[in-house]
């Protein structure tokens, strides 16, 4: 496990989705991020606010049967876990998940987090956790 942030070149766009409780919705919104064909990489970054509701289970599930275990960056930040990696089907499609420790509603290092990914990209899309 690494520390800190994962380091990234910039992208055409990056897709932002802030989540919580959404863990019967967003397996269907990751899917929806890998059916998107493209000739660029684009980042899928997704922000679990330590739900309450099993989503973090189902997104380190959704990494684990999605993309490929030697791709996988594991990071460890004070306020959150960061997996970043590849999907297996569309190596075009790069997820960041963010499996926060603390929940940040309303707190300033909520949007130091997510400001960080919108310097990468030459787009920012916003996708709810429910969206797909």
């Amino acid at each position: 496990m690494k520390k800190g942030f994962p380091l990234v070149d910039m992208h055409k766009v990056v897709v932002l989705s802030i989540t919580y409780n959404h863990s019967q919705y967003v397996e269907e919104t990751l899917k929806g991020f890998a059916m998107q064909q493209t000739d660029f990489p684009f980042l899928c970054c997704v922000f679990d606010d330590a739900s309450t509701d099993g989503e973090q289970d189902v997104l380190r599930r959704w990494v684990d049967e999605h993309c490929d275990h030697n791709d996988v960056e594991v990071y460890d930040h004070p306020l959150t876990i960061i997996l970043k990696a590849p999907d297996k089907d569309n190596p075009n499609c790069i997820y960041v998940v963010y499996l926060m420790k603390v929940n940040t509603w309303g707190k300033p290092e909520r949007s130091e987090l997510i400001d960080y990914w919108c310097q990468f990209g030459e787009y920012i899309s916003m996708c709810e956790g429910d969206d797909y």
